[in-house]
């Protein structure tokens, strides 16, 4: 398991009962590259950060073993860039199309969209596990794993991979073996303690837990004892929990016990988007979400391939546009994820522009902050500056002016290997 270096401090919210932790990342750490040397890159606009909008300044970077350094340093490359606006790469935090080394086709055509970093919140693990380094190379797509999500008996994801096991999809796994491969049934304390030992054992980066109408006899996810007592023990493990949630009580329940994200929006059901008392995020929530920085991924563009009418999705759309304006105003975390197989994040930033929820210029920054808000939060990628991985894209045009400029990438790095094109 790596352990996160994390802080983990107490707070009691005025009004709130419980008490709740709020975990402080501290100093983030860059993985090098010795393969890459001393750089030196010149002539490129530099995306700013920590400004309001989107700024770029000319200048020059310098970069040692694939980091970023303040000083020239000797006998470096000089990589010129041609004038071209220089962003951070962008994130995946959800879907389920990489994991083995028979996924790579899948994992360049993220590569070519400028995205670098991929949260696969559910896998096999005995199929992901052997390529786990595979995705942590400076040519490949780096990828955060939970393997086997946490549920209960004959409930979601068991279904699912059951029905895909007997579509012949997973040959070398049998049927039998999947509790503790693509899932694992603890919906009780017993066989939680029973199972712990084993899920540990397989060194996952974070939990993935599913909650599903968790206030409803018949849900398909963890009773509420189990879901807080899971949180407890990843907690004290350093591992971030990834929470599957369906209505308002299921992200209710995920903030209150002290989980770190939830991997979906709320209302991208037609049955929950009909009802504001399960699908509106009340003000209250939003607030405590904010104040603990508790994420949300998108994933918006899994409402576009349901059977909607069009008078249907239009009942979903402005759900979920009302709840992402609400809390981005509020100052939740959001991270953009597709959560859909054949598709990627960048479907799921057009999805959420044709919301309308966000600007631009909001939803460009969300992408490129999506990384290390969900992904990797304690390395040092994201921004462009001394210290931090020398990962960034080439563009050839400005995004702040055509938002189509975000995919008109001319060349990419990452910790200083060049990936693709010339600059």
């Amino acid at each position: 398991m790596r352990i996160l270096n994390l802080a983990i401090s107490l707070t009691i919210l005025t009004g709130c009962q419980s008490q709740m932790s709020v975990i402080t990342p501290l100093a983030p750490e860059p993985r090098s590259n010795p393969g890459v040397g001393a750089q030196h890159f010149v002539n490129g606009k530099w995306l700013l950060p920590n400004t309001p909008g989107i700024k770029f300044e000319a200048g020059t970077r310098y970069a040692v073993n694939g980091v970023f350094v303040a000083e020239p340093p000797p006998n470096a490359e000089i990589i010129d860039l041609g004038g071209a606006w220089v962003v951070p790469p962008y994130g995946e935090a959800h879907n389920h199309s990489v994991d083995s080394k028979a996924t790579q086709p899948a994992a360049q055509r993220y590569l070519d969209e400028g995205v670098y970093y991929f949260k696969n919140p559910n896998s096999i693990r005995s199929v992901t596990q052997p390529h786990r380094a595979h995705w942590q190379q400076p040519d490949t797509l780096d990828v955060s794993f939970s393997f086997g999500g946490l549920s209960k008996d004959e409930g979601h994801p068991e279904v699912l991979y059951r029905r895909l096991s007997g579509f012949g999809l997973y040959p070398s796994v049998a049927a039998d073996e999947l509790d503790g491969e693509a899932f694992y049934d603890v919906e009780t304390l017993d066989k939680l303690n029973e199972k712990w030992p084993k899920i540990m054992a397989s060194q996952p980066d974070f939990l993935k837990l599913y909650l599903l109408e968790h206030d409803q006899p018949t849900s398909d996810g963890l009773p509420p004892d189990v879901f807080r007592e899971v949180v407890k023990r990843a907690k004290a493990a350093g591992l971030p929990t990834t929470v599957h949630v369906e209505t308002v009580a299921d992200l209710a329940l995920a903030v209150e016990a002290g989980a770190t994200e939830a991997a979906h929006l709320p209302a991208y059901n037609l049955r929950y988007a009909k009802a504001p008392s399960l699908s509106q995020i009340p003000d209250s929530l939003l607030q405590q979400m904010a104040q603990q920085q508790f994420v949300v991924v998108t994933t918006t563009h899994v409402s576009t391939s349901r059977e909607y009418t069009a008078s249907q999705y239009n009942t979903v759309s402005q759900r979920q546009a009302d709840n992402l304006r609400r809390m981005h105003a509020a100052g939740v975390p959001i991270a953009i994820g597709s959560d859909t197989f054949q598709q990627t994040a960048w479907n799921e930033v057009q999805t959420l522009r044709s919301l309308g929820a966000f600007d631009d210029t909001t939803l460009l920054k969300l992408w490129m902050q999506t990384p290390v808000l969900s992904i990797f939060p304690t390395r040092a990628i994201g921004q462009l500056k001394a210290g931090y991985e020398a990962s960034f894209l080439v563009l050839d045009c400005n995004p702040a002016e055509t938002f189509a400029c975000a995919q008109k990438i001319s060349a990419g790095f990452k910790q200083g290997l060049q990936l693709t094109g010339k600059p």
